[in-house]
């Protein structure tokens, strides 16, 4: 008889070896294929039988539940499926002779493990948003759950950039070092064991954008600064940026004549320290998607703005002086008040100020300057001094001024006086006459209506 022919007579002492060449492959969107080979037959006496093949698996995750399934004795593979990708699982299998397969009737048990993995992940795509930032974004592996998470890598093909991420999302972003470079993108789907599946690839070059500028010079001015950086071949503009590189802008003063470029801030407020960093941009408005690698950032200060309309006027035996304040003055400390050798620190909110008890007639340097210093000394950010000066009046000085006073007003009273007093004696006179004129009138009267009388 061959084997696999049946027989209506079984010889107990027949005995089944081992399957052979039992291995396990593709590990992959939850299904395991098991294969083997004929097993072989000794027989003593009489025919031997192989009525089937008993396969069971095992979850390790779930020990006391193990699976059996009966194979037909002409198969030699079988797939498993519908199995739970974040487990190990162990395979046996062996030869029966008999429906029932009882302990006697049982051949050789070969048994391994292995553990079940993601399939590659669906639609993977990237793309340059921002400059030199990569989004890549892709789907779960076809038929299953969500993974624990993805094995995300990224490697430039000639330079030395890369790097590795773990997110529990279909999405990862990330910046690249270097323009107009190649790069190859890897992921796959992990369980929470850290067993990755197979692995998805994409490649994307950069954009050939502007490389980073190297800053040489800062110089600080009178509420701008001023700087001397690389002239990049292919950049035909530049920005900057105030604050770490969070905000960039346009640069709106540039000299492009020498070797090096020439830029200048200005509008700032003094003694603010400003993180500054600059791009090259491959076109004329430095829009977004065109700005090169930023330059390191360098930590510069302007000057503070210089005082305007310092104005004095002297008093007696003192003078007071007023000045406008600063526009742009968040870095301001104070405002250094100096004459002679004399020096008075006044607060930020003070904008004039007096001083009496001088010598009158003598003479005094005053200025003014704005202070970047809290105990208003002055240093590399201060303003600049605003100067004027002054003769302080002297009290004779004053009373010659009240004499001149009395001299005039001596002269004029009596005048005033005088001819109040001709006025009236004017007045006087007018009356007199009038009244002697109305007493004639009144006499005439009189006489004429004696006559009619009679």
């Amino acid at each position: 008889m061959k084997c696999g022919e049946s027989s209506s007579f079984i010889n107990l002492t027949t005995k089944i070896d081992s399957v052979k060449d039992f291995q396990l492959f593709n590990p992959s969107n939850y299904s395991i294929n098991v294969t083997w080979n004929y097993p072989n037959v000794q027989i003593n006496e009489g025919i031997a039988h192989l009525d089937h093949y008993n396969l069971s698996y095992l979850n390790q995750s779930e020990p006391d539940l193990i699976s059996f399934i009966s194979v037909d004795n002409s198969s030699l593979d079988y797939f498993l499926n519908n199995l739970e990708s974040e487990n190990d699982y162990n395979i046996s299998i062996c030869g029966c002779r008999t429906q029932e397969c009882e302990e006697d009737d049982k051949g050789e048990i070969v048994e391994s493990s292995i553990s079940l993995f993601f399939g590659e992940v669906t639609n993977l795509t990237c793309s340059i948003s921002y400059s030199l930032d990569i989004n890549c974004n892709w789907n779960q592996p076809i038929n299953c759950s969500i993974p624990f998470y993805y094995n995300f890598t990224y490697q430039s093909i000639s330079q030395n950039d890369s790097g590795n991420y773990q997110p529990t999302s279909s999405n990862q972003q990330f910046t690249a070092q270097f323009p107009n470079q190649e790069y190859q993108i890897n992921i796959s789907a992990c369980n929470s064991n850290g067993k990755c599946g197979d692995i998805s690839s994409i490649s994307i070059t950069t954009d050939n954008l502007p490389t980073a500028p190297t800053i040489y010079e800062t110089i600080s001015k009178i509420e701008e600064i001023e700087f001397n950086f690389t002239k990049l071949t292919n950049a035909n503009n530049y920005s900057i940026s105030l604050d770490n590189g969070t905000n960039w802008e346009k640069f709106t003063s540039l000299d492009l004549s020498g070797n090096e470029v020439i830029g200048i801030i200005n509008g700032i407020s003094g003694n603010i320290e400003y993180n500054i960093s600059i791009r090259g941009c491959s076109d004329l408005n430095c829009e977004t998607p065109y700005l090169g690698l930023p330059s390191s950032i360098i930590s510069t200060r302007a000057k503070l703005g210089n005082i305007t309309s310092l104005n004095c006027n002297s008093l007696i035996n003192g003078f007071v002086c007023d000045w406008d304040s600063l526009i742009l003055s968040n870095g301001l400390k104070g405002y250094s008040f100096n004459y002679n050798s004399i020096s008075i620190c006044l607060s930020t909110l003070t904008t004039n100020y007096s001083v009496l008890g001088l010598k009158g007639g003598e003479y005094y340097e005053i200025s003014v300057y704005s202070s970047a210093d809290s105990n208003c000394l002055f240093n590399e950010y201060s303003g600049i001094n605003s100067t004027t000066s002054i003769t302080i009046l002297s009290t004779n000085e004053s009373n010659n001024n009240s004499n001149t006073t009395a001299i005039t007003l001596g002269i004029i009273i009596p005048l005033i006086i005088l001819g109040i007093i001709v006025g009236v004696i004017f007045y006087k006179k007018k009356k007199r006459k009038k009244q002697s004129k109305s007493q004639e009138e009144n006499k005439k009267e009189k006489e004429l209506q004696n006559n009619l009388d009679i």
